[in-house]
């Protein structure tokens, strides 16, 4: 039985021979080789030729359309052709991590002031300052949203961690889109550009 990542893996090749212009990806980290990369089982034809075979590399992978980040990159050989596309789900680049919030909205945060970010399959919870909070989120082909967040309400006597909470939930819920930079860095975007940055502890 496929599970949702088998699901996501075959569509991603698939795709790769379908629609090439429209799924070519870029990889973000080159330096996997041939060596390290999976065999997804192969369709034979024939004379046990191979018809199509797909090998996942563990490297990050954007879709050059959407900007979607995914776990892997994916490179299927169809008659004879190979073909490069993404691979695997998106939610396992976010969750498995707590994020720490390094700025928001250019403004970075004090070494003082602790806030978090972390995704599971249902929820997004974390630290926001002066409170926990916890809510739902949306993770598509298209981007990453947040919906309603709720949370603790504990009184902060820190006002550099009450500033940071009022401008953090704000920010979260103008998130559309997240990206991985070059040094691991989890990156959100609203709709004009980076709005907050985290990285691992």
């Amino acid at each position: 039985m496929w599970n949702r990542s088998s699901v996501r893996t075959l569509s991603a090749a698939l795709c790769s021979v379908l629609m090439l212009s429209a799924c070519a990806a870029t990889s973000a980290n080159t330096s996997t080789s041939a060596s390290s990369a999976a065999m997804v089982p192969s369709k034979k034809a024939q004379g046990n030729e191979p018809f199509w075979q797909v090998q996942l590399f563990p490297t990050l992978c954007r879709d050059t359309m959407s900007g979607m980040v995914y776990p892997e990159s994916a490179t299927l050989t169809f008659n004879g052709e190979k073909h490069s596309g993404c691979a695997g789900d998106p939610l396992t680049v976010l969750a498995g991590s707590e994020w720490q919030v390094k700025s928001i909205r250019g403004k970075a945060l004090p070494d003082t002031v602790k806030v978090t970010i972390s995704l599971d399959e249902e929820r997004v919870y974390g630290t926001s300052g002066c409170n926990r909070y916890f809510g739902s989120y949306q993770l598509t082909g298209e981007g990453l949203s947040f919906g309603q967040i709720a949370g603790t309400l504990m009184a902060c006597i820190d006002e550099k961690a009450s500033q940071a909470e009022r401008e953090f939930l704000p920010a979260l819920g103008d998130v559309r889109r997240f990206d991985i930079g070059a040094k691991g860095e989890l990156m959100l975007f609203d709709e004009n550009g980076v709005i907050i940055t985290a990285t691992k502890p």
